[in-house]
């Protein structure tokens, strides 16, 4: 697993920093993934639900995702959306 930073974008909210552990991350050297899964690191459950009410669209490479799946503990699941 790998720790990296996600930068998200709610509304006009100024942009959000937080730490994922994931073990896929896409990067110029390797394949695009489809689904990247992992975890949000050092959330709290007011954070946590705040994302999932969202409709967030995150940009990693120049690659937009969207989170599809996010749960309590902050396991989430973010899907390639293809152009």
């Amino acid at each position: 697993m790998q720790e990296h930073d996600l930068n998200i974008a709610i509304g006009n909210n100024p942009i959000w920093t937080v730490q994922v552990e994931t073990k896929e991350w896409p990067s110029p050297e390797t394949a695009t993934p489809e689904i990247i899964t992992g975890q949000l690191l050092g959330l709290t459950p007011s954070e946590l639900l705040r994302l999932k009410i969202a409709d967030i669209i995150v940009v990693i490479e120049s690659h937009s995702y969207r989170l599809e799946y996010l749960s309590k503990d902050g396991t989430f699941e973010l899907h390639w959306i293809h152009s």
